[in-house]
């Protein structure tokens, strides 16, 4: 999202239904990107996850990225940053995936 929409860095969105991860959960992402240096809002700029209709029930999340963490908006080249968030997220979905 742009970066004159929000002073957050990262927004976890997730829906108010059946798909809302638990409080562990969430608590363990925001925490995660805190502990990395990043201000975490939740459901906010925006709210809600994108839960597709299945055959079964899960649980979902959107990570949302404020664009000056990783992007020079002028030119739309990457800053110096994104290879730092990178990392930060793969090492969020390892953690996710071993959980």
């Amino acid at each position: 999202f742009p970066s004159d929409m929000s002073d957050v860095d990262i927004c976890i969105g997730f829906n108010e239904d059946w798909s809302k991860p638990s409080e562990s959960l969430l608590d363990s992402v925001v925490e995660h990107f805190e502990r990395n240096g990043y201000k975490v809002g939740i459901n906010t700029p925006f709210s809600n996850a994108i839960s597709p209709d299945t055959g079964f029930q899960y649980h979902s999340f959107m990570i949302e990225l404020n664009k000056r963490v990783y992007l020079n908006e002028s030119d739309h080249t990457l800053n110096a940053n994104a290879d730092r968030l990178k990392a930060t997220i793969n090492e969020l979905y390892r953690k996710l995936l071993n959980s």
